[in-house]
């Protein structure tokens, strides 16, 4: 719950699955960046807005019946989740960007309760979010508890709401099953 929910182990050539509100696709790494080279963080000061998750190794080959029907239903269960990134990304926003920001013009105690003030309110709705749909996301009451604590006790820790709750999720194995649907992607820097 703590620094492992930021990062994602994957070995070289794995896939992994990008969902933001704007895109929606695989990407292969083939040089894993990060600590000893064996970690993939995700690309929150890059990408805050996103969500990433390295795919499980499956042996069952991609469904190809009825797989644009199962592409959309997919979709249309990662909508929720599509908001709940949008509002962590504007936590790291606000954090990163505007409390810097405002402590050229105010003091660093106004700038400090002004963030933290925009900060609390997104994070109450993202526990509100998390409880009102712990069924569907099938995370028992303790896991919600234990969640929303960590982002109110730590504000830092709302900015990487939304990836902690996906990992928790079974999403990953469905998107696996759905690689075929989506054009994989190699990241820029690989083809130059």
């Amino acid at each position: 719950m703590w620094a492992w929910d930021a990062k994602i182990r994957v070995v070289p050539g794995s896939a992994i699955f990008l969902t933001s509100c704007w895109e929606k696709g695989f990407e292969i790494v083939e040089n894993p960046v990060g600590a000893f080279r064996r970690w993939v963080h995700f690309q929150n000061p890059l990408k805050p807005f996103s969500i990433a998750v390295a795919l499980p190794e499956t042996s069952e080959p991609d469904r190809v019946a009825n797989g644009r029907f199962e592409k959309w239903l997919f979709e249309q269960c990662l909508k929720p989740f599509d908001r709940l990134a949008l509002v962590s990304g504007c936590i790291f926003l606000i954090l990163f960007v505007l409390m810097p920001f405002l402590t050229l013009w105010l003091s660093l105690l106004w700038s400090g309760l002004i963030s933290l003030t925009l900060v609390y309110a997104m994070m109450f709705y993202q526990c509100a979010w998390l409880w009102r749909h712990r069924r569907m996301l099938d995370i028992n009451g303790s896991t919600v508890i234990s969640l929303c604590l960590h982002g109110i006790l730590f504000p830092p820790y709302g900015a990487n709401f939304a990836r902690a709750v996906f990992a928790r999720t079974g999403f990953a194995k469905t998107a696996a099953g759905l690689k075929s649907q989506y054009r994989e992607r190699h990241p820029d820097w690989e083809s130059e």
